[in-house]
C-alpha cells in the first residue's frame, strides 16, 4: 500500500517516540512534539505505539491513496477532509483507493498526527524513524515530505486486520472515539517539573520564588531541542555568563 503526497504543507515528517540513548553523541531525541497524540493515533489502527507516523505542521499537507487505508487522525484540529468532505479525527477511519486527504489551517492546536495500519515502511536509524532534519538522518531520507513523494507502508499485522474488519462493518468509520478533552485539558494552565541546574544558586531568591510560582508562556522560538519562555524577568545574584550545558528531556 502506498499514498502519494500531492501538497507537502507547511512542513509534514515522519516522527515517532524519538530517538533515546545517543545525547552523549550529540544526536538530539527528535520524535513527535506531541508524543500523546502520536501513539493514540497508532494505538487506534491496531500498530504499536512508537510506529512512525506523519507529523502534520499548520495546514496545507494532502495526500493520495493508492489502496484502501485504515487510518487515524490525532492532534490539533487541521479541518481535515477525505474528497473534500470533513471527517473526524481520533478514531479509526478507511480512506478508499483513489481519495485525496486534506489538512486544511489550524483551529486548535498547530500539528496533527496520522497513522497508517501497519506502519510507514522505512528503515530505524538508531533505532527511531523520526525525522532529524539538521543531520538529515530517519524519516523519508532524512528530510520534510515532498510534492510527488510516494510513501509505502508494511503488511498489516493480524490486529490491524481485526480493526479494519471493524471499522468495514461499520461503514468505514467507528460511533466511538478517544475524547481528548476529558484526558488532556488544553486550556488549563500546566504544570511543568523541573530540576535545579548547575547555575540555579546564581540567581537570587526572589527569582527562584518567581520562576515556580508565576505562569510562563512558550513563544514560537521553540523547537524539539527545547522551549523558550516567555515571564517575569529573573536576576542573578551578580553578573557572570552561563556556561552552555547538556539538553535534558
Amino acid at each position: 500500500m502506498t499514498v502519494h503526497v500531492l501538497n507537502q504543507g507547511l512542513l509534514t515528517t515522519v516522527q515517532d517516540i524519538g530517538r533515546h540513548g545517543s545525547q552523549k553523541f550529540g544526536i538530539i531525541v527528535s520524535g513527535a512534539m506531541d508524543s500523546y497524540s502520536m501513539r493514540i493515533a497508532n494505538l487506534l489502527v491496531g500498530n504499536d505505539e512508537n510506529e512512525g507516523v506523519l507529523e502534520i505542521t499548520l495546514f496545507g499537507t494532502t495526500l493520495r491513496f493508492d489502496e484502501d487505508t485504515l487510518v487515524a487522525a490525532t492532534g490539533g484540529d487541521l479541518q481535515l477532509t477525505v474528497d473534500g468532505i470533513p471527517v473526524d479525527t481520533w478514531r479509526p477511519l478507511l480512506v478508499h483507493k483513489g481519495s485525496v486527504m486534506k489538512f486544511g489551517f489550524a483551529i486548535l492546536g498547530c500539528r496533527a498526527y496520522l497513522a497508517f495500519a501497519g506502519g510507514i515502511a522505512i528503515a530505524r536509524v538508531m533505532d527511531s524513524k523520526s525525522t532529524y532534519i539538521a543531520a538529515g538522518i530517519g524519516g523519508f531520507e532524512g528530510r520534510p515530505l515532498q510534492q510527488g513523494d510516494c510513501i509505502a507502508f508494511n503488511d498489516m499485522t493480524a490486529f490491524n486486520r481485526r480493526v479494519l474488519e471493524s471499522v468495514k462493518n461499520s461503514g468505514g468509520t467507528t460511533d466511538w472515539s478517544v475524547q481528548y478533552h476529558d484526558l488532556v485539558n488544553v486550556d488549563a494552565d500546566q504544570t511543568i517539573r523541573m530540576i535545579e541546574g548547575t547555575e540555579y544558586e546564581a540567581f537570587d531568591e526572589q527569582s527562584q520564588r518567581t520562576l515556580v510560582s508565576k505562569p510562563y508562556v512558550v513563544t514560537p522560538q521553540s523547537n524539539r531541542m527545547g522551549s523558550r519562555l516567555e515571564g517575569p524577568e529573573l536576576k542573578l545574584k551578580e553578573k557572570l555568563e552561563l556556561l552552555s550545558e547538556g539538553v535534558t528531556f
